[in-house]
Order: structure tokens, then C-alpha cells, then sequence
């Protein structure tokens, strides 16, 4: 019967001799990527180490929050645009440049880009919701289309008495 060798500190050292041993490199001698084959399947939903995520990560799951934040912002882009859409109808106009602009092509357009840049939007930010701000950014978007979409119900209902 043979015997492992006792493991010794300088043996867990990745530039030790010992380490030539390896077929592959390290893999732990980088971040983690932002899109990887584990994303939304993987295993990682934290960082191991605490002092590593005052840098910000990425994992392979959110949180059911994170969902749940990137979930209600999406419900408030669509209810803008439908309301913006609405308003429109009921004689008023836009105000934003870009969506003007993309709304003069046409309403489906228009829905496409809004909604198009919402989707994009809220998956880089889901990607990076591990990352220092983002959270507090998330938070200021949905108080402020939140804000939007009162002051869309607001013009519906002046319009309508």
C-alpha cells in the first residue's frame, strides 16, 4: 500500500515546483468572466472571499431580489411606452429626442427601440449587480420611471376630464 505524501504549506503555492505538475493553469488566477458557459446554470451566487467584493464580481445567479428589481423596471418601460403611446394619441407629444425620433418612423419601431433598450439595460445590469453602485443605480431607475409613470397617469386622467 503506498502512502500520499504529507501536504506541506509550500505545496499549495501555485508558483511552487510542484505546480509544474499541472496540465492546465490556474483558473483561479482570474476573475470570473461576465459571460461563461455556467451563467444562469452555474453554481456561484457569491464571492468566496469578503474582501474581494469591494471591487465588485460576477456570479453565475442572481439574487431573487436582483430578478425581482430587473423585473419591476421592465414592467415600467413597457407601462411607459404604452402610456407614452397613449398620451401621444390624446394629442400630446414627446419630449425625448431619441424616442422622437424613433417614434416619427412609427409606433412598432418606437416599441422596439424603447423596449430594446430596456431589455439590454437590465441584463447588463443584472450581469453586474455584484459590481460597487449598481444596486443604488437600479433603485434611482425604478423611482424614476416609477416617477414617470405617475406623471403619464397624471396627463391620462387631466386629458380625460
Amino acid at each position: 500500500m503506498k502512502l500520499l505524501p504529507k501536504l506541506q504549506a509550500d505545496s499549495l503555492d501555485p508558483d511552487s515546483a510542484d505546480s509544474s505538475r499541472r496540465r492546465r493553469p490556474d483558473r483561479r488566477t482570474r476573475p470570473t468572466p461576465m459571460m461563461t458557459k455556467h451563467l444562469f446554470r452555474g453554481r456561484r451566487r457569491q464571492i468566496r472571499r469578503g474582501s474581494d467584493g469591494s471591487i465588485g464580481y460576477y456570479v453565475d445567479r442572481q439574487t431573487p431580489f436582483e430578478y425581482g428589481a430587473v423585473l419591476a423596471l421592465l414592467i415600467l418601460a413597457v407601462t411607459d411606452a404604452l402610456a407614452t403611446l397613449h398620451i401621444i394619441g390624446l394629442g400630446g407629444r414627446e419630449v425625448n429626442p431619441i424616442m422622437k425620433s424613433a417614434l416619427d418612423i412609427g409606433d412598432s419601431y418606437f416599441l422596439v427601440v424603447k423596449l430594446g433598450i430596456s431589455v439590454v439595460g437590465g441584463a447588463l445590469i443584472l450581469l453586474h449587480a455584484r459590481f460597487p453602485g449598481v444596486k443604488k443605480a437600479l433603485h434611482a431607475l425604478i423611482a424614476l420611471y416609477g416617477a414617470v409613470v405617475i406623471y403619464h397617469a397624471y396627463l391620462i386622467t387631466r386629458a380625460m376630464l
